[in-house]
Parts: C-alpha cells; sequence; structure tokens
C-alpha cells in the first residue's frame, strides 16, 4: 500500500512537468517518465501521436536497461544517454531520479527536431525531476 501512495504521489508532482513540455512543443510525440522496472508514472502525448502509455514505458526502460548493460561490457561505465533516430522520428531516454527514486525518462519528437534540441528538452526535465 505505502508504494503505491508513493508512486501516486510521483504522477501528481511530474505530470505537469510533461503537461508542459506537451503544451510547449508542437513536434513532440510522447514523453514518459517511469520507474526503472518500466512503470508508468506519468505520460504526455503530443498532438501527432497514439502511443499507448505502458508500452513506451515498457520499451524505453528496456532499452536503457539493454544500453547500459552493453555500456557497462565495452567501456565499463555507467550510460547517460540513449539516442535513436529513426526515418519519422527522434527519441532520447535519459535516467533521472526523484528524491533518490531512480526514474528513467524518454522524449520523443518527429523529425523536424533536431536530437540536440530533443536532447537539451530531456536533460531539463531530468534536472527538474532532482529538484522535486
Amino acid at each position: 500500500m505505502g508504494n503505491t501512495v508513493q508512486l501516486q504521489t510521483l504522477t501528481n508532482q511530474t505530470q505537469p512537468i510533461l503537461n508542459e513540455i506537451a503544451e510547449s512543443q508542437l513536434a513532440l510525440l510522447y514523453a514518459n517518465i517511469s520507474t526503472e522496472d518500466g512503470f508508468v508514472l506519468s505520460h504526455a502525448v503530443g498532438q501527432k501521436s497514439t502511443v499507448e502509455s505502458d508500452k513506451v514505458s515498457a520499451l524505453a526502460s528496456t532499452l536503457f536497461s539493454l544500453a547500459e548493460s552493453s555500456a557497462k561490457d565495452i567501456s565499463s561505465d555507467r550510460l547517460k544517454v540513449l539516442i535513436m533516430e529513426s526515418e519519422r522520428s527522434n527519441s532520447v531516454v535519459v535516467r533521472s531520479s526523484i528524491r533518490s527514486y531512480p526514474v528513467v525518462l524518454s522524449v520523443s519528437m518527429d523529425n523536424s527536431v533536431s536530437l540536440g534540441h530533443i536532447l537539451y528538452q530531456a536533460n531539463r526535465i531530468a534536472e527538474q525531476l532532482k529538484t522535486l
């Protein structure tokens, strides 16, 4: 019961942050904050997208975990960011935390937006999460 209350509190605190990016970034496909094991905390979908929050959370957490494992094997280092570029969209997945609770943040925008801008937005949100 306590964990459910804690997750609901995190959702209440993080949803306004994602709502703000959804309102200010017209090219946004989705922004998602999830636990490291793939449970949705907050999710915002842009006007051009119909993605499912549960699916995005599971995929982002899994991809980040796999990439992190690869980074450790290759360079014995901790992964900071996962960048994905596709034909129609660009996505960034970063690790953050809320009061020492680890979370995974993913942001995807259509390919009219540079990866640098998406990374900037993701890092800005990640820093906001750390101050909650």
